[in-house]
């Protein structure tokens, strides 16, 4: 009989299960815990299942990063430029 992989997580988290073989991720429950997944041993639809929530968060979580990045660059850069007007250096309009 196979176990859903809420289950699984579950019944990690109760026996505090955070060593073993094959890769393991941390899987963010409601409430805030964190449970460790063992994606070695966990069948394709739960891993399907699994990849259907952690990818999306991945993907906004770099996208956020590179969003955060261009930010600090593009006020550099508008420093930059009030710096040189007040100098005289950039001709303005």
């Amino acid at each position: 009989m196979g176990y859903s992989s809420s289950e699984i997580l579950e019944r990690e988290r109760k026996n505090g299960e955070t060593e073993g073989a094959g890769k393991r991720e941390k899987e963010e429950r409601r409430g805030g815990a964190q449970v460790d997944v063992d994606l070695e041993k966990m069948k394709l639809g739960e891993w399907f299942d699994f990849l259907e929530v952690h990818l999306p968060k991945q993907i906004i979580e770099q996208t956020e990063k590179m969003i955060e990045e261009m930010r600090r660059k593009a006020e550099r850069v508008h420093d930059y430029l009030m710096e040189q007007k007040k100098e005289g250096k950039v001709a303005e309009g």
